[in-house]
């Protein structure tokens, strides 16, 4: 595909034209080569002419004013190195929703990233014979200016209320890098996320933690643990110990609680597993619930000014 566009927040490449366009052509921001601008600048099917400002792919942090408009969103923030199981846990939440699973009391209620979750999904059915399901590939922390990878759920509460919730799909690297040095160039995309997310999911890999590495392991998600303590103002956090078919030894299980308790005050453990996809869908709901109690705005208090006496004034009832 050659030619430019001149929207900075278009990633052509990645997800498409950000418009809509399926005729890159009949695109005001679109410039095609020389060469190639008779066949660019051919009209538009009629049939093709409405197509929505998305593609249904992930969405990117440029894109969310398509769903901030009508709201303010839920931003779930998925935590933890890379291969421990982010994006296959959204893989299977999203199979579990679509077999009538429901994330607490709240039912679906549409989605801006469809083709975004069958995409991750795709990859845990089966396809054709010889070809069996297996795990979603690593994110890549090389993907593109498109990161982090953001899917979204409208949902709707027993009142009829929507409540829109994003979940990010955020390569492991940044947070290993941000839990080493806080202020990282490569860690940009990890900071945005603890800035904006409602709450975390935070993933122990329980087979890493099993595995002759282990104390690398051990490190790096008590690093990360360390790390988000104190920036956590009162947003929940569950602790996610990812396949955990998998035996860790218990001195070390023993050792992740203890900095649990000491850095991730009131953080809900749950042990879930591919082979249990009910784990998945229950501790989605805990945190999903948590997070959407949104809470009350602190009174303001005025200040007494003594040196004036009409800024010192207050009613007193």
């Amino acid at each position: 595909m050659k030619g430019t566009c001149s929207q900075e927040s278009c990633f052509l490449q990645e997800v498409g034209c950000k418009l809509g366009h399926s005729d890159l052509g009949s695109c005001p921001f679109w410039t095609a080569p020389k060469a190639d601008h008779e066949a660019a600048a051919s009209p538009e099917p009629d049939d093709q002419r409405a197509n929505p400002p998305w593609t249904g792919r992930s969405l990117g942090r440029s894109d969310l004013i398509s769903v901030a408009t009508r709201g303010r969103p839920t931003l779930i923030g998925l935590v933890g190195p890379a291969q421990s199981g982010k994006t296959t846990f959204l893989a299977a939440l999203y199979l579990m929703l679509l077999q009538g699973g429901r994330i607490a009391e709240y039912t679906f209620a549409g989605s801006l990233t469809l083709d975004g979750w069958e995409g991750l999904a795709g990859w845990m059915r089966w396809a054709e014979i010889g070809c069996p399901p297996t795990f979603p590939p690593h994110t890549s922390s090389a993907q593109g200016d498109h990161l982090p990878g953001i899917l979204h759920l409208a949902l709707r509460d027993r009142l009829g209320q929507r409540h829109d919730v994003l979940f990010t799909d955020a390569p492991g690297e940044w947070f290993s890098r941000w839990a080493v040095k806080a202020n990282a160039q490569e860690a940009e995309g990890a900071r945005w996320i603890v800035s904006n997310a409602a709450g975390f999911l935070l993933f122990a890999d329980s087979e890493n933690l099993a595995g002759s590495d282990f104390g690398t392991a051990r490190r790096g998600l008590r690093d990360l643990m360390e790390r988000l303590s104190p920036l956590l103002d009162g947003r929940p956090v569950g602790l996610i110990w990812s396949k955990s078919d998998i035996d860790v030894p218990a001195q070390l299980v023993e050792s992740l609680t203890e900095a649990q308790r000491k850095f991730l005050k009131g953080a809900v453990t749950h042990r879930v597993s591919i082979r249990a996809p009910q784990t998945i869908l229950a501790s989605s709901s805990a945190l999903v619930s948590a997070a959407l109690v949104r809470p009350l705005p602190k009174p303001i208090q005025s200040p007494v000014v003594a040196s004036d006496p009409f800024l010192a004034f207050r009613w007193q009832r």
